[in-house]
């Protein structure tokens, strides 16, 4: 089967750059013929491994049809010109499905991540109208959680809709023993409000005199402005102990996994921008660590409060806090949290993902 993939970008260290590799190595495996299609901006992300297939051609990301009209022509122009000879279509995000109101010649299937699935179906009459159709005439609509799902049903009746969790390759590691006196936080994500970083700091803050933590979030791109307010928190506080660090390896994210004791990240709602699903936490569990985050969005299709982990109530800095020391305090607890997320993220294996993706596209 040939198939032509649209996607965003092949950033490693971006969600949607890690389902997409992910999937397209897994597909290549399996025997599938694949035209993976990016956006021009993003040459640099593309792995050695995948350059053959990958085609850095698209000009923009159409989530706003209005905004370029004619950008979001040429897009489909390229879309359907490397698709000829495909049998099929996957858009690996939402963000170039508007380009089907212009109308493809063969099958077609959207994974939704969260946030941008939705935000469309809220905006003006014309892009509500757009990416209801191109839902509506999708063979299949893909949800990455059935939080997304809900939140897309909410706004559209559709019967094309299916939940596939995101998938990941991983080792699992032994949980953690606490090294010394020292705790060690890690939070990795996006630098912006929407991770809720604040609410993580400010409980961290509150109980560092008790407990002598230390805190390093990881993060891709740079928000200097943001990373500027969190420190002010951190000297209101006269917390000393906050290291952020941007753009590291893999190699070198991994070594922040060992280094770690406790993984937090606690994201909150803001203006409809929501957790569509949170493959990290699945990447922190399968690292040996005990979760704690926010009861947001998608979060507790993963971190199942008191099973997997500890999730406290969405904005809340008291809980957080109520959270933190329980997981510090109790070894027993904080092992047995551990040992059941290693078993339950076989959910998320990427051989099961792969397949599942496998058995739509023979749907079709």
């Amino acid at each position: 089967m040939i198939l032509c993939l649209v996607a965003q970008t092949l950033n490693y260290q971006r969600g949607y750059g890690r389902y997409a590799i992910t999937l397209i190595r897994g597909l290549v495996k399996k025997g599938f013929k694949l035209r993976v299609l990016i956006l021009d901006s993003e040459t640099d992300t593309i792995p050695k491994d995948l350059v053959d297939i990958v085609f850095p051609v698209l000009k923009n990301i159409p989530t706003s049809p209005l905004i370029n009209p004619i950008r979001l022509y040429q897009d489909y122009r390229k879309i359907r010109e490397y698709s000829q000879k495909t049998d099929a279509i996957h858009f690996l995000t939402e963000s170039h499905l508007a380009t089907t109101v212009f109308g493809y010649n063969k099958p077609y299937i959207v994974t939704t991540h969260g946030t941008w699935a939705v935000k469309p179906l809220n905006s003006n009459i014309i892009s509500r109208h757009i990416f209801s159709r191109g839902y509506k005439k999708a063979n299949i609509v893909v949800s990455i959680s059935n939080y997304t799902k809900k939140r897309i049903l909410e706004q559209l009746k559709l019967n094309n809709i299916k939940v596939i969790y995101n998938g990941i390759n991983y080792n699992l590691r032994y949980p953690k023993k606490f090294k010394s006196s020292t705790f060690n936080f890690l939070s990795v994500g996006a630098l912006d409000k929407s991770k809720g970083f604040e609410i993580s700091l400010r409980a961290i803050c509150k109980l560092n005199k008790k407990h002598n933590i230390k805190y390093t979030i990881v993060s891709g791109k740079k928000n200097i402005n943001y990373e500027e307010k969190l420190r002010e928190i951190a000297d209101h506080f006269q917390y000393n102990n906050l290291t952020i660090k941007y753009q590291i390896s893999d190699k070198e994210l991994e070594k922040e996994y060992d280094n770690a004791d406790i993984f937090i990240l606690t994201p909150v709602e803001i203006n409809n921008d929501f957790e569509g699903f949170g493959l990290i936490f699945v990447e922190a569990m399968a690292a040996g660590l005990p979760i704690i985050a926010s009861d947001s969005g998608a979060i507790s299709e993963i971190v199942v409060d008191g099973i997997t982990g500890y999730l406290a109530q969405e904005n809340n800095v008291k809980d957080t806090e109520t959270k933190i020391n329980k997981m510090i305090d109790h070894s027993e607890i904080r092992n047995k949290l551990v040992k059941n997320a290693q078993k339950y993220i076989t959910n998320f294996s990427s051989d099961l993902f792969i397949q599942e993706y496998i058995n739509l596209y023979k749907q079709l």
